[in-house]
């Protein structure tokens, strides 16, 4: 990153939300399951089952992970950088 003229600033790690969030969408499939059927048609019904289910399984257990890395431009003053994640979140 540096060499492309830019620095990390934070660094979050997204594995636990992932896994609630596709949790919840399959759970919501199977809640709908005789409409989502209807709609998508066998083949591709089964498709997305196995792919909800098994990304929530994999977050879950650490086989996948996603980070979000919140960068800016490099090369400024260390007294310009931020102290905290205030800035994030608006606050």
């Amino acid at each position: 990153m540096q060499e492309g003229g830019l620095e990390a600033f934070d660094v979050e790690n997204l594995r636990r939300r992932y896994a609630r969030t596709c949790g919840v969408w399959a759970q919501n499939f199977e809640a709908n399951a005789t409409k989502a059927l209807e709609l998508a048609g066998e083949r591709r019904f089964r498709i997305w089952r196995i792919y909800l289910a098994t990304c929530s399984h994999a977050f879950d257990i650490d086989h996948v992970a996603l980070y979000q890395v919140v960068c800016g431009h490099a090369g400024r003053s260390a007294s310009k950088l931020p102290w905290s994640r205030r800035y994030i979140y608006g606050g």
